[in-house]
Formats: C-alpha cells, sequence, structure tokens
C-alpha cells in the first residue's frame, strides 16, 4: 500500500492523509510499502520525529519517497534515513537495503 502523507493530486495512491500526525494510524494498522511525502499541511510533529517513532514501532516501509519538501526537512531526512540503513541515487527515493 501507498502512503502519501500532503496534498497531491496522484490517484494511484492507496491512501492519503494530510499531515505527518494523521500518518501515525495508517501506518499503525495498514501494511504500508511506500511512504511517500508530498507538501505536507503544518503539524506539530516533524518529518524525522515520524520517521523515529515508525522506526521504533517496526512499521516503517521499505521505501521512502520525499517529493515537494522543504530542503532542510529533505537533508535532516535523508541523513536520517541513510544513517538507519537506506540508500537512495537521487536523495529523493529511499530503499531499504
Amino acid at each position: 500500500m501507498r502512503l502519501v502523507i500532503g496534498n497531491t493530486d496522484q490517484h494511484d495512491c492507496t491512501l492519503q492523509v494530510a499531515s505527518f500526525a494523521l500518518a501515525k494510524r495508517p501506518l499503525r494498522e495498514r501494511p504500508v510499502t511506500v511512504l511517500q511525502v508530498s507538501r505536507p499541511a503544518p503539524s506539530r510533529d516533524s518529518l524525522v520525529s515520524l520517521l523515529t517513532w515508525a522506526a521504533e514501532r517496526a512499521v516503517l516501509p521499505q521505501q521512502v519517497v520525499l517529493s515537494q519538501v522543504s530542503t532542510d526537512t529533505r537533508l535532516r531526512a535523508a541523513n536520517w534515513l541513510q544513517a538507519r540503513g537506506y540508500r537512495s541515487a537521487d536523495r529523493v527515493n529511499f530503499f531499504r537495503l
């Protein structure tokens, strides 16, 4: 299942939520294989805090896509993902090896 966080016009996603806080429930309750972040709504949670939360509960997907997020958010998330074994050729699509 593909979970998209943010406002996007993609119609190929299985589930879409507006913010990081709202993404926790589907991550916890459904088998998410791809987590895509695209223009998320402002939230009390950050992308790195969501990734940390998901990793602690062993629900972090094999693929994380960081599309249309701010440069500093992308950099922090990319460093976090790479430190935990994810790899990327373009710093947008991250795969756990």
